[in-house]
C-alpha cells in the first residue's frame, strides 16, 4: 500500500522487519542467517533501497524497529 500511495513504480519489491536488536551487528547476523531475509539482501535484482529506523514500544517493551525495502 505504501508503495502505491507514493507512486513508485516497481517491477519487484522485498522487505526485511527488524525488530528487539540491541545492536547493528546483531541484527546483521540474524538477517543474514536468515534464509528469506539473506536471499533479498543478496538479490541482483534490487537496484534501490529504502531503510528507516525507529524507536517505539511493541507488546509492552521499548525497542528499535527497523525496516529495509528492496525494489527495481
Amino acid at each position: 500500500d505504501t508503495f502505491d500511495r507514493s507512486q513508485y513504480i516497481y517491477n519487484h519489491l522485498g522487505e526485511n522487519l527488524a525488530i528487539y536488536f540491541d545492536s547493528i551487528n546483531i541484527m546483521e547476523n540474524a538477517l543474514m542467517n536468515s534464509k528469506t531475509h539473506r536471499e533479498n539482501i543478496l538479490n541482483p535484482i534490487y537496484k534501490d533501497i529504502g531503510v528507516g529506523i525507529t524507536w517505539g514500544t511493541f507488546q509492552g517493551i521499548r525497542t528499535q524497529f527497523i525496516v529495509v525495502v528492496f525494489a527495481s
